[in-house]
């Protein structure tokens, strides 16, 4: 009832199930009390999962659709509206609150409301439908506009009563002292630099990188390690991590020279984030060694290259596959003296899952090639932050691979609805 009566914008998680379906029907009823019918409301089912559905209804109608435990229903205000089939709620920050004034002009309810907005998109909108004209008139500041002040070469003036948020602009950036009137200058290039030099005073560029004693070896000499120590110091820090690599962080101005103390005590270096990443067994305490060459060379060709998202290669070195290469993105395991190629595994979650086998034996010579044109496609034609799975699937082949659907997970309605 009370984030009804203040105009909030509601979202409501899990909002019904088998045996909970009194509590949204009471929801729409409260609402319905102090918003419009007509007021829009979204249903995101299964959001970011291979079945998400997103309806777009009102907040009377909205009961005529499908609500169930893994929906999220998001509610608007009274300023909410649809465009091009988007529900958007404007902020308003500029009618929020009046300083000098004790009792605000606006209740909460009223700041975002159509007629407090002239220059809004919906304003604007309702103003065209009149007939006004975009030389001003009722939409607020309109079009062609004359604003006070300078701004760059171009001269502004105004003639409406109050200051035009151009003005307000100008004179933060004065009392901030970043306007710059010299001759090249700009207020842009100000406030970077003196953004920049205040970062610079006030805290050092936090360095972090991957180091590990080698591909296939996995043990850190005494020399490494105290290395390790004394360039992390007391203010760095050192993370170990399942991949066989520590991640070591500390301020640093000049990473370089990080870097070339850590090569120099025989350790490798890797970028961390969203890169390529080979890793291997031990072969058997380098007891098995034939497939290391090939593990090495995948390292130099894509080892730390970026990548839509953290993309993991990984090696067995014999058929055992004791490592799990095969739960990896592109996994690989060297057998009778061929290698077999597997692709599109998930490591974690409910619904992990093996990769595909894909190739059987096949050259070494061939494998390098095909990983390196995997790597190829999926930099060129991933998402952002889409996983190697998930465009596998999406792209239905990789490398001339076709992408096969994976078993059903088995359904369960679990208790936290997720």
């Amino acid at each position: 009832e009370a984030a009804a009566t203040a105009d909030f914008v509601i979202a409501l998680y899990n909002p019904r199930s088998g045996r909970r379906t009194r509590q949204i029907v009471e929801t729409q009823r409260i609402l319905l009390r102090h918003r419009s019918p007509d007021t829009p409301v979204g249903l995101v089912k299964s959001a970011y999962r291979d079945r998400q559905d997103i309806t777009v209804t009102t907040l009377a109608n909205m009961l005529e659709h499908d609500i169930g435990m893994l929906t999220t229903v998001i509610v608007g205000n009274s300023a909410t509206f649809l465009y091009e089939g988007l529900i958007i709620t404007p902020r308003g920050y500029q009618r929020k609150y009046t300083l000098d004034a004790e009792e605000q002009a606006l209740k909460p309810h009223e700041r975002l409301r159509v007629e407090q907005e002239p220059w809004s998109l919906s304003a604007r909108e309702e103003s065209l439908e009149r007939g006004d004209s975009e030389d001003g008139g009722d939409v607020g500041y309109g079009r062609n506009v004359a604003l006070a002040g300078n701004i760059g070469n171009v001269s502004v003036s105004g003639n409406f009563g109050k200051p035009h948020p151009a003005e307000l602009a100008m004179e933060a950036l004065r009392l901030l002292g970043m306007w710059r009137n010299a001759e090249g200058g700009s207020a842009a290039t100000g406030a970077a630099d003196a953004h920049q030099g205040d970062a610079g005073r006030s805290q050092a560029r936090i360095f972090e990188v991957g180091v590990a004693p080698g591909i296939a070896n996995k043990k850190f000499t005494n020399s490494q390690l105290s290395a390790l120590a004394r360039i992390a110091g007391d203010s760095g820090e050192m993370e170990y991590t399942p991949h066989h690599q520590v991640i070591l962080r500390l301020p640093a101005e000049r990473p370089e020279g990080i870097v070339a103390e850590l090569k120099a005590e025989g350790l490798l270096v890797f970028p961390i984030g969203d890169v390529a990443q080979v890793k291997a067994c031990d072969f058997c305490d380098l007891d098995k060694p034939d497939a290391i060459p090939v593990a090495e060379e995948l390292n130099r060709l894509i080892g730390g290259r970026k990548t839509p998202k953290e993309l993991k290669v990984a090696l067995n070195g014999c058929g055992m596959a004791c490592y799990g290469a095969v739960l990896e993105d592109i996994g690989i395991v060297y057998r009778k003296g061929a290698y077999d190629l597997f692709l599109g595994g998930k490591k974690i979650g409910r619904n992990a899952h093996a990769a595909q086998p894909v190739a059987e034996g096949i050259s070494a010579e061939q494998l390098v090639a095909t990983v390196e044109r995997i790597f190829r496609e999926y930099t060129e034609n991933g998402h952002p932050n889409e996983s190697f799975h998930k465009y596998f699937k999406r792209a239905k082949a990789v490398a001339g691979f076709p992408h096969r659907e994976q078993p059903p997970a088995v359904a369960v309605d679990a208790v936290c609805g997720d």
